[in-house]
């Protein structure tokens, strides 16, 4: 999800926070079933896989 997220053009230059679930517990009891999940401001964009139109219509709110 990574690779593809820093591909996805409408992210460029978009500040990325990478936190590990697996080092935190309560994250790993909340989350873990869904890791890889993507959030953006406490909102949960998709898990698993990029979902790029997701992705976009969260990103056109600010643009």
């Amino acid at each position: 999800m990574v690779a593809a997220l820093r591909a996805c053009p409408g992210a460029q230059g978009c500040p990325i926070e990478f936190i590990d679930v697996d080092q935190d517990p309560a994250l790993e009891e909340k989350l873990g079933e869904w890791v890889p999940v993507l959030f953006a401001n406490g909102e949960r964009l998709c898990h698993y896989h990029l979902d790029v139109l997701k992705v976009d219509e969260y990103l056109r709110k600010f643009g």
